[in-house]
């Protein structure tokens, strides 16, 4: 499964797939704690085994952390 692997800096999230496994520059992920929907971010940056996405909307009262599952329609 896809994670969030890090917080970049405010607003921007680390996850743990890249190039190699299709992702590419505009791609959205759901962002879920266990199954708990937190908020959507779209990819930014990829290289071969991560990528960076700018988080688009937060559900209020969430924060976005590490460990947290990612998920897209590739």
């Amino acid at each position: 499964d896809s994670q969030v692997a890090t917080n970049v800096k405010p607003g921007l999230v680390h996850i743990n797939r890249g190039s190699a496994d299709s992702v590419k520059t505009g791609y959205v992920f759901d962002i879920y704690s266990s199954g708990v929907y937190k908020g959507r971010a779209r990819v930014e940056i990829v290289n071969s085994n991560s990528c960076t996405a700018r988080i688009m909307n937060m559900v209020t009262g969430t924060t976005i952390m590490q460990g947290d599952t990612a998920s897209t329609q590739i």
